[in-house]
């Protein structure tokens, strides 16, 4: 998967397939974007990372992170729901290979 920038040069990506490494609907991500409950970090690589960067989007219980290289192509991600299953504490990982 290629990640694009928008024209402000910001890091964009695709509700529909970013909702689904949430685990939610995308309908659903839309609404908590607007009201503020959607963060997100971009981290710049340093030593052996040196050109990669790592994306982290959060929201609620689960995050989604992925490490991209110079042309934006995602070359590893995970994403985390630590609230699926009621008093556990739980992590559901998703490999880039699983092919969303």
């Amino acid at each position: 998967m290629q990640l694009e920038r928008d024209v402000n040069g910001d890091i964009f990506v695709d509700p529909s397939i970013l909702a689904r490494r949430l685990f939610m609907s995308e309908n659903r991500l839309l609404r908590l974007q607007r009201i503020g409950r959607v963060t997100s970090t971009v981290e710049a690589g340093t030593e052996e990372d040196e050109g990669l960067l790592r994306i982290t989007v959060r929201c609620g219980s689960c995050y989604w992170r992925a490490i991209l290289d110079d042309d934006l192509n995602v070359v590893n991600e995970e994403a985390v729901n630590l609230g699926r299953w009621r008093g556990h504490f739980a992590a559901a990982t998703a490999a880039h290979e699983a092919g969303y």
